[in-house]
């Protein structure tokens, strides 16, 4: 039995649990207030609040768009689903380089193809459009 365990309190943002738990490669985390245990964080909470944080159970697409970091990057990208009447479920972001990044958006309308091809004349050419397990790219040879 371990005398000391790693512990967290109520309220803990998921992400620093999560790397609490990645940092000392445990798979639950027991909560305490005080000296009183009052619930544990396991590995499968941190998969539901990756679900939720996703939107996966909406229905919707799926999108991922190349871009280097610059200032005013997001706003011309989200300006087009606005222009569209696409609602943002989710978005994530994936450092691939120093300074070049996949955004990840999911996306209120079923199908998202379309979109592919007006983020490239835009100058994103790294574009994938996802719709279950199909997906539509374009790659900038990176």
């Amino acid at each position: 039995m371990i005398k000391e365990p790693i512990t967290v309190r109520p309220g803990l943002p998921i992400e620093e649990a999560a790397l609490i738990m990645r940092d000392h490669k445990v798979g639950c985390l027991p909560v305490t207030e005080g000296d009183r245990l009052v619930g544990i964080l396991t590995q499968t909470d941190m998969v539901e609040a990756l679900v939720r944080l996703f939107g996966l159970r909406k229905a919707g697409s799926r999108i991922v768009v190349e871009i280097t970091d610059r200032v005013g990057v997001l706003h011309e990208i989200t300006s087009v689903f606005k222009e569209k009447g696409i609602s943002i479920r989710s978005l994530a972001t994936f450092e691939r380089a120093p300074g070049l990044y996949h955004l990840t958006f999911r996306l209120s309308v079923a199908d998202a193809r379309d979109l592919g091809g007006r983020f490239r004349e835009d100058g994103h050419e790294g574009c994938v459009c996802q719709l279950g397990g199909e997906a539509w790219a374009s790659t900038s040879g990176r």
